[in-house]
């Protein structure tokens, strides 16, 4: 190559080469191009440009959480466990169980399962998921001896986020049986979050959560077999709010990949869980710890 030569014989030589590209490749480059990208004679390639644009793509997370609070809503036994949590990203799919933890790198809430970030703006989050919901085994509690078990079923969720302020937040989600075995549920949230020194954050909120008739009966109510087969009388549970919960939550950075995360709850059983005759404590509290590492 002469290094002497002006822009205009180096032009001349670049489309000498680009008329030899077959048209149709051409077209599917320029179509693959990010719109308002384009070339320019003698520009260098950025290959660190290019890798961060890849990585944007992908993020992932992995953690554990230990909580302890009641073994079923209105159960006066406690127990504890601990659950894995993981979250998975490629471009707007995503695949996670979040078991409490914020294993977006973002802090905002991940749907449980597969899904789809349909929007994602400084204001509004709005995305759909599909999850494969257990149900309930009769083995799972001896209070559940002789109701048989609630099958398990896919389930669809359609979820809004919506930052009012930089210090309000409004969250809800409807999640419906796609099988037609359980019903339908809804839960609404009001979260305050203060931000405080060194990326660490306190939040405090109020959530309420609403199941339809056949979501209550499946979970809460009795059926007059089951009242044969049990030692409950028969409890027919209407479409209504089922609980309200209060809750505390300390976020801090351990590192620039890792967090870690302190939850305390109390939830109040109302409505038709509350009448329910498994219903031994309408009160209790629960407590979440855990830690995420985000690559």
């Amino acid at each position: 190559m002469n290094l002497r030569e002006g822009p205009d014989s180096r032009m001349a030589r670049s489309l000498s080469v680009c008329t030899a590209i077959p048209a149709r490749f051409a077209l599917c480059v320029m179509l693959a191009l990010p719109a308002g990208v384009t070339a320019q004679p003698g520009a260098a390639t950025e290959p660190g440009r290019d890798a961060s644009r890849a990585a944007a793509d992908w993020e992932g997370s992995l953690g554990l959480s230990l909580s302890h609070g009641p073994s079923y809503p209105g159960s006066a036994r406690s127990s504890a466990g601990l659950r894995p949590a993981f979250f998975l990203r490629y471009r707007r799919v995503t695949l996670s169980r979040s078991a409490g933890l914020p294993v977006r790198r973002s802090g905002a809430p991940a749907a449980l399962g597969l899904g789809l970030d349909l929007l994602r703006s400084d204001a509004l989050d709005v995305g759909l998921s599909l999850r494969y919901d257990r149900g309930r085994q009769e083995s799972a509690d001896a209070a559940f001896r002789g109701l048989g078990d609630i099958d398990a079923t896919l389930r669809g969720r359609l979820s809004v986020d919506w930052r009012l302020t930089p210090r309000f937040q409004l969250g809800g989600s409807w999640s419906q049986d796609l099988q037609g075995k359980g019903g339908a549920n809804a839960d609404l949230a009001l979260t305050w979050v203060k931000a405080l020194a060194r990326d660490r954050e306190l939040a405090a909120g109020l959530a309420l959560a609403w199941g339809d008739r056949r979501y209550n009966q499946a979970f809460q109510g009795v059926t007059p077999a089951q009242a044969a087969a049990s030692a409950y009388p028969a409890y027919q549970a209407d479409a209504g709010l089922r609980e309200v919960t209060a809750f505390l939550r300390y976020r801090m950075p351990l590192s620039r990949d890792w967090v870690a995360q302190l939850g305390l709850g109390w939830s109040e059983l109302q409505g038709p869980a509350a009448a329910s005759p498994l219903t031994q404590r309408r009160g209790a509290g629960s407590v979440n710890a855990g830690v995420v590492w985000h690559f």
